[in-house]
Formats: structure tokens, C-alpha cells, sequence
């Protein structure tokens, strides 16, 4: 019974199992299908859609098109009516500048005829005025001669007036004679006053010129000489600064050692008394030892090395032995750091006091030449300042000048010109005599 069962399920495996395929195969396609319906629904949704949009679009489309076509015809139509207007007033701009044209040309005209007869006018009343005048003059000195005259013809008329001017006219001869004269002479002495006024506003104007360069020249010479020794002033303050930072470091480095030495001393007297002089290597010798001995740092111990060997090559004279060089250290050690410590600090206060000297040697020069240079710019604007009022006054004066001599000028040829009329009127009075 169970191998019938079992067997069974042996046959009846490979049948469910292709069943099983067959139901998820078919579950597989029903799936897919509806998918695929799912997909062809919404395609069609999209269509419509899509449709439905577009005609909406192409119905918008239409409708803008219509109204702008129209818009267009408008605007054509405003286009045409505003040329139209351009070229009307275009027209009438054309005929407005010809009228004007021909209106300036005639107003010219006008303008010519009426000074040309304002002038024969003008003529006329000043040759009455002065008739008048003189007349009335001649009256004066000869009533009875003047006070009246013939009118009982026109001849007489004529006669007896032309007797009367000639009679005034060679006293007014006399006075025009006299009173240009007077004029002339009067403008020549101004004309020659002013020259002269000319001549030395110019000369003024010129020294004023030479001033102010010489003032300028010489402003620029002191700012030159300020910048250069303010140069060499920064460089000395530069190197004093250098020098004295490396002497306050000896001094500093000295004193350290001194106490540094003295307190080991203190604890070993022996060891460090005295110092090995003999040569130069052995003094270098004995003193590295005594620093190691005396627990100096490293830097400090190059340094005061290289100060022993400084100072000791210093005090060899050329030629001398080495032991003659350290005949004057042969005591302690402190004794010598003391000496090389008061030969740093003399040194640094000797450059303190070239330092201090430099120092106000430098101010005491800046404030001269800033003081000179404020004196000279002030001298030079006062120069500038004369020189203007030079300037205005020769303008005033050629001014014047221009005036006195065409005064001069006009003067001269009224009395030509009178001169002449009076000769004429002479002449015609002997011819008629």
C-alpha cells in the first residue's frame, strides 16, 4: 500500500508540476494582458487627450491670428494716416522757412534803408544843432546884424542866410580848431602816460617771472636735498638699529655668562679661575670647556666663542705673537667676559650718542629747509600774486590804451575833415565877394 502511494506521487509529480507552470504561465498572461489593457486605456486617454488639447490650441491659434491680422490692418492704416500728416507738415515746415527766408532778407532791407536814413537824419539834426549854436553865438557878440533876415524872395532868402553861416561858420572854424587841439594834445599826453604805465608793468611782470622761477628753482633744490637726506637718514636709523640690537645681545649674552660663571664659581673656584691664555686655540679651548663645565646652552655658547675670538682679533696687532694678544687676560674668566662686557657697552653707547648726533643733525636740517622752503613758497605766491595784478593792470591800461589812440585817431580826422570844409567855405566866401 505505501509503494502503491508512492508511486503514485511519482507519476503524478511531473503532471502537477507541469500544471503548476501552466497556472503561473496563465496567471503570467492575464497579468501581462491586463497591463497591456491598462496601457491601451491610458494611450487612448492620451490620444483623447492630446486631441482635445490641440483643438483647443489651434482653436486659441486662430483667434490670435485673427485679432492680430486685424491689429496689423490697424496699425497699416495708422502708418499711412501718419505719413500722410509727416509729409504735410514736412510741406508746411518748407513753406514756414521759405516765408521766413524771404521775410529776413526784406527785414534786412528795412534794417539797411533805416540806418542809412537815420543817419542822413542824424546828420542833418547835428549840422541844425550846430548851425544853431553858432548862430546863437554870433548873435550874441551882433544882434543887430543877425536878428533878422531878408525873406522877401527866396534869392534874398538864400543870400541873406548863406551871409549869416559863412559869418558863424569861421568862428566855429576857429573854435573846432582850437577845441581839437586841445583834445589831441590832451590824448597824446595820455597815450604817452599809458605807454609808459605799459612799459613798466611789463618790466614788473618780467621780474616777477624771474623771481618765481628763481623761488621755484630753488624750493625744488631744498625738497631734493630733504629727500636725499632723508634717505641717507633712514639708512643710518636702519644700521643703527641693526647695531644696536647685535651689541645689546653681546651685552646680554656677556651678562649671562658672568652670572652664569660666577654662580659655578661659586660651587668650584678651582676649576674655573683662570683661563689658559697662551694662544689663541688654547684660550678657545680653556673657555668651551669652562661654558660646557658651566652648563651653557648651545646658542650661547657659540655666541660668546665667536665674541672671545672677535674681541681677541681685534686687539692682535699685525705681526704680534698669539700669547701677546691674551698678556692683559691672564686672570679669571670673569675678569675677562667684565672687560669684553664694558668694551660692548662702551661701544653701544658711543653708537647711541652717533645715533643721537645723527638724529639731530637730520631735524635740525629738515627744519631749516622746511623753513626755507615755506618762506621761498610763500615769497613765490606774493611774486605770483604781484605778477596778476601786473597782468590786470597792463590789460586795463593796453585797454586804455586801444581807446586814447583811436580817440586820437578820430579827432585828428575830424579836424582834417573840418579843415578842409572850413578852406572850402573860405574859398566859395572869396569867390562871392
Amino acid at each position: 500500500s505505501t509503494c502503491h502511494a508512492t508511486g503514485e506521487q511519482m507519476q503524478t509529480s511531473p503532471l502537477s508540476k507541469v500544471l503548476d507552470l501552466m497556472a503561473e504561465l496563465t496567471a503570467k498572461i492575464t497579468k501581462e494582458g491586463e497591463a497591456e489593457s491598462k496601457a491601451y486605456t491610458e494611450y487612448f486617454d492620451w490620444c483623447d487627450d492630446m486631441a482635445r488639447n490641440a483643438g483647443f490650441a489651434i482653436k486659441t491659434a486662430e483667434a490670435k491670428k485673427e485679432k492680430l491680422e486685424s491689429q496689423i490692418g490697424q496699425l497699416t492704416s495708422n502708418i499711412m494716416v501718419s505719413t500722410s500728416k509727416i509729409d504735410e507738415l514736412v510741406a508746411a515746415i518748407a513753406s514756414d522757412d521759405a516765408e521766413l527766408k524771404d521775410a529776413t532778407t526784406v527785414r534786412k532791407k528795412e534794417a539797411a534803408d533805416f540806418a542809412k536814413n537815420e543817419a542822413e537824419l542824424m546828420d542833418v539834426i547835428d549840422t541844425l544843432e550846430r548851425a544853431i549854436a553858432i548862430i546863437s553865438k554870433e548873435m550874441a557878440k551882433n544882434p543887430a546884424a543877425l536878428a533878422q533876415i531878408d525873406t522877401s524872395s527866396n534869392a534874398r532868402l538864400v543870400q541873406t542866410l548863406g551871409a549869416v553861416i559863412d559869418a558863424a561858420g569861421f568862428a566855429w572854424c576857429d573854435d573846432m580848431a582850437r577845441n581839437a587841439g586841445f583834445e589831441i594834445k590832451t590824448a597824446e599826453a595820455k597815450k604817452e602816460k599809458l605807454e609808459s604805465q605799459i612799459g613798466e608793468l611789463t618790466s614788473s611782470i618780467m621780474v616777477s617771472t624771474s623771481k618765481i622761477e628763481e623761488l621755484a628753482a630753488a624750493i625744488a633744490a631744498d625738497d631734493a636735498e630733504l629727500k636725499d637726506a632723508t634717505t641717507v637718514r633712514k639708512k643710518e636709523a636702519a644700521d643703527f638699529a641693526k647695531n644696536e640690537a647685535e651689541l645689546m645681545d653681546v651685552v646680554e649674552t656677556l651678562e649671562r655668562a658672568i652670572t652664569i660663571i660666577s654662580k659655578e664659581m661659586a660651587k668650584n673656584p678651582a676649576a674655573l679661575a683662570q683661563i689658559d691664555t697662551s694662544s689663541n686655540a688654547r684660550l678657545v679651548q680653556t673657555l668651551g670647556a669652562v661654558i660646557d663645565a658651566a652648563g651653557f646652552a648651545g646658542i650661547d655658547k657659540q655666541k660668546l666663542v665667536a665674541l672671545v675670538q672677535s674681541q681677541n682679533s681685534d686687539e692682535q696687532e699685525p705681526g704680534a705673537p698669539e700669547a701677546a694678544v691674551y698678556k692683559s687676560h691672564s686672570s679669571g674668566i670673569v675678569d675677562v667676559l667684565e672687560d669684553m662686557k664694558e668694551k660692548a657697552e662702551a661701544s653701544l653707547n658711543d653708537l647711541r650718542k652717533e645715533e643721537t648726533n645723527s638724529k639731530h643733525n637730520f631735524e635740525m636740517l629738515k627744519q631749516s629747509l622746511d623753513d626755507q622752503m615755506t618762506a621761498d613758497t610763500k615769497d613765490m605766491e606774493d611774486e605770483k600774486a604781484a605778477r596778476a595784478e601786473a597782468a590786470e593792470g597792463k590789460a586795463t591800461a593796453e585797454g586804455d590804451l586801444e581807446e586814447t589812440v583811436k580817440l586820437l585817431k578820430n579827432t585828428k580826422d575830424d579836424l582834417a575833415k573840418a579843415s578842409a570844409t572850413c578852406m572850402q567855405v573860405a574859398a566859395d566866401h572869396e569867390a562871392t565877394v
